[in-house]
């Protein structure tokens, strides 16, 4: 009897089963839109407090945040509360900031869902400038995004039609700017902009000049997106000139115009192009003085043929204004100059060399200080130079870059650095020229084509002024073709003298070596820096040895040493 009564109270239990699934079925509505009014009100009365000023900063981001990600709700419904948020009127900026912020940073919110957010906010009519620029902003300092979805949202403001220009300019500038976004990504957008074809000319121009302006963007980058921009085969000539003409006026520091100059004229086919450039640059209503006088100086290593260099010349002195009574006689005199040539009463070489002199006393009467024809820097120090009578008119200094005497040995430098450094210093973690891990370098990676030292990477050039440089390979091969070594002692160090068959003049090397970590290395040999990197690794790049091994001297190239290592350097003048 017991065993069938609970049968029965089994079945019964069964069957009222489905009556109370159906039951709680029934009242789900109903509990579903208790829970969304509550979660509903929690978010609205932080949004309240916020606008009361009750919580500020990231107190508020952070309770918004909190309320997001504890509203037991969908996608959509949360996603709804915030968009109203931001939509409505009687919020204040502060809120719907915070609002915004908020909702990218929260956890239980998708990726899809915080970019259909954002998207939604910058595409919509009704929403102010500022909330949209606080938006892009959020957005792109957010941990929470990945650099591709950062990247994603910038072109699709760049690339809508409807995006007011001042907004797309905001984009770029908050880009450029971000330390959350990797320098290839940055550089990739503003050649992007500038190689499109849709772009507007006034967007590209804003690329451009936000990119010259930014600080934390490297030289070496500028030049690259210059150079990219003169070499685009799908860029009209016109719109290559004022993307050139921006970039010169808007790079504040001189030397850095004279490099931009340079890249530009050395980027370009010939030298009618070359005097358009210049013409372009100098016309410009934003052309300063200092971008007149660096275009004049840039001119000078830029244009190799002379009659070619004397005609640019006199574009820009013709264009110069009268500035003082001193620089208005030194502009005279150079047009005397460019007259004798013409007259046939000086020759174009003799008088190029005597304008190179009065373009440095031109820079002084119009307040420049610093700079060089190649864009190297103040000299710090005076070197001397011994002419070995070479066929390039080339001149060697006499001792080693920061020895004391000619007997010494030099500082040591990592090659491109300008700044000597101590023993221990010379690790691949500690190369100056990092960009990320050993080998992700910010220039002569291979990918920029740079196969040679640039003159703001030359410590030859920071240290002495523009006329002087780290050798190159071909250079070092030069001096070891006209120069016999011997082996002497000079102020009772010994070491080789390479003595020229020209004019019997010599220079001393004494045995100097290399530094790796904190160890020394090849102390037995002469081990300098030539400016090539190695051909076949960016990692490395090339030195020239000179060594006694037997009763034999050796003076050889096609060395190479990892960038990194400390050696000296051998300056040479012209």
């Amino acid at each position: 009897m017991r065993v069938m009564k609970s049968i029965l109270l089994a079945g019964a239990l069964l069957l009222a089963t489905p009556v109370f699934f159906s039951a709680c079925q029934e009242d789900a509505p109903e509990i579903d839109y208790e829970m969304k009014v509550t979660v509903v009100n929690d978010f609205t009365k932080v949004v309240e407090a916020i606008n009361n000023g009750a919580l500020k900063n990231e107190q508020a981001i952070n309770q918004l945040k909190q309320a997001i990600d504890q509203m037991n709700a969908d996608q959509q419904t949360k996603l709804q509360a915030i968009i109203d948020a931001v939509n409505a009127v009687n919020n204040t900026l502060d809120a719907k900031l915070a609002v915004i912020e908020a909702a990218i940073k929260a956890q239980t919110l998708s990726m899809e869902a915080k970019m259909d957010l954002l998207k939604g906010v910058i595409a919509a009519q009704t929403t102010s400038l500022e909330t949209k620029l606080g938006a892009i902003e959020a957005a792109i300092k957010a941990q929470t995004l990945s650099v591709e979805a950062k990247m994603d949202l910038i072109h699709d403001i760049i690339d809508a039609q409807t995006t007011a220009l001042e907004l797309k300019i905001a984009a770029i500038e908050a880009a450029v700017k971000a330390q959350t976004l990797s320098m290839e990504a940055k550089m990739d957008l503003i050649h992007d902009i500038i190689a499109s074809q849709t772009s507007a000319l006034e967007l590209k121009l804003a690329a451009i000049e936000t990119a010259m302006k930014e600080e934390s963007i490297a030289l070496a980058d500028k030049l690259a997106l210059i150079e990219k921009a003169i070499k685009d085969q799908a860029t009209n000539f016109d719109t290559k000139m004022e993307l050139l003409t921006t970039a010169v006026t808007s790079i504040p520091d001189y030397r850095d115009k004279l490099a931009a100059i340079e890249t530009a004229i050395n980027n370009v086919p010939d030298y009618a192009t070359q005097l358009a450039a210049i013409e372009a640059v100098l016309s410009n209503v934003n052309s300063t003085l200092t971008d007149k006088l660096a275009l004049l100086e840039s001119i000078e290593t830029a244009i190799t043929e002379s009659g070619n260099k004397l005609a640019a010349i006199k574009a820009v002195i013709d264009a110069l204004p009268d500035y003082t009574a001193e620089f208005t006689n030194i502009k005279t005199e150079i047009a005397n100059l460019l007259q004798a040539v013409k007259d046939g009463t000086t020759s174009k070489e003799a008088a190029i060399a005597a304008i190179a002199a009065k373009i440095e006393e031109l820079k002084a009467a119009g307040g420049i200080t610093g700079g060089g024809t190649t864009g190297g820097g103040t000299a710090t120090e005076t070197m001397e130079y011994v002419d070995l009578g070479l066929p390039s008119g080339k001149k060697w200094s006499k001792k080693y870059l920061g020895a004391e005497t000619a007997a010494d040995k030099g500082d040591y430098y990592a090659w491109g650095e300008t700044s000597p450094k101590n023993i221990g210093d010379f690790t691949n973690e500690k190369y100056g020229l990092l960009d990320g891990g050993w080998g992700e370098f910010r220039r002569y990676h291979g990918k920029d084509g740079w196969k040679q030292l640039m003159p703001y990477d030359d410590a030859a050039t920071a240290r002495l002024g523009n006329k002087w440089h780290i050798p190159t390979v071909t250079e070092v091969k030069e001096l070891f073709n006209n120069c016999t070594a011997k082996e002497i002692t000079l102020n009772g160090q010994p070491g080789i003298a390479l003595v020229s068959k020209i004019n019997n003049n010599y220079i001393f090397f004494r045995n100097n070596g290399s530094i790796s970590g904190d160890k020394w290395y090849r102390t037995n040999c002469c081990l300098c820096w030539t400016a090539d990197l190695y051909k076949d690794d960016v990692k490395i790049a090339e030195v020239f040895n000179i060594f006694i091994r037997g009763d034999k001297i050796f003076t050889e190239t096609g060395w190479s040493s990892t960038r990194s290592t400390g050696k000296n350097i051998r300056p040479i003048y012209y």
